[in-house]
C-alpha cells in the first residue's frame, strides 16, 4: 500500500459520515468521539486499499472518490460494485481476524477516513452511547449488504437449468430405441 496519510479536518469528516447511514444518527460530539482514534488516507489511481485474503482489521469510510469492489485474479478477476462518498467496507475487520474476501482499488485519487479495531474499541470506553450506535448502524449496513446478495442468489437459482429442462433436451436429442 501507497497510501499516504493526511490531516482533514473533523468537520470535513463529519460532512462524510452525516451523508452516510453510518453517522446519520449521531451528533457531532459522537462523531468527533470516534474520529479521535481515526486516520485519513489518500490514495491514488488504481491503488490497491485492501488485497483479497489479507488479514486488516480496519473499516474504511469513503470520504471523497471512489472504489471498486473485485474479487479474484487474473482470468477469474470479478468487479463486484462501486463505493462512493459516505459509504463504508471493512466492516468485518472490527469483529474478526479473518481473510478480507475482496480487493478494494481506488477507481481515482481517494479520500478514506480508516478506523482501526483498537481505536474502536478506545471509543467503546470514550463514549460507550456513541460506540453502540456506530455498531448498530455498521450492523445494520452488513444486514443490508447480506440482504442484497441474498435477493442476487435467489434471482440467479431462479434462472437456473433444473433437471426437467435437462431431460426434455436430451430426449429430443436421442430418441428412444
Amino acid at each position: 500500500m501507497d497510501m499516504k496519510k493526511i490531516d482533514l479536518s473533523h468537520e470535513s469528516i463529519r460532512e462524510a459520515l452525516h451523508e452516510s447511514p453510518l453517522g446519520a444518527h449521531l451528533q457531532a460530539d459522537e462523531i468527533d468521539s470516534i474520529l479521535d482514534f481515526a486516520s485519513t488516507y489518500e490514495f491514488s489511481t488504481g491503488e490497491s486499499v485492501i488485497e483479497e485474503h489479507e488479514i486488516d482489521q480496519n473499516l474504511y469510510l469513503v470520504v471523497d472518490g471512489n472504489v471498486s469492489v473485485e474479487v479474484g485474479s487474473g482470468e477469474k478477476h470479478v468487479y463486484i460494485t462501486t463505493l462512493g462518498q459516505g459509504e463504508i467496507f471493512g466492516e468485518a475487520g472490527l469483529f474478526s481476524n479473518t481473510e478480507r474476501t475482496a480487493s478494494i482499488i481506488a477507481q481515482d485519487r481517494v479520500t478514506l477516513v480508516q478506523i482501526t479495531r483498537q481505536g474502536f474499541l478506545k471509543s467503546i470506553n470514550k463514549k460507550p452511547k456513541a460506540a453502540v450506535k456506530f455498531m448498530f448502524m455498521i450492523i445494520f449496513g452488513m444486514l443490508s449488504k447480506l440482504r442484497g446478495v441474498n435477493e442476487e442468489l435467489a434471482y440467479e437459482r431462479k434462472d437456473d437449468v433444473n433437471q426437467e429442462d435437462i431431460d426434455s433436451i436430451l430426449s429430443e436429442i436421442t430418441p428412444d430405441d
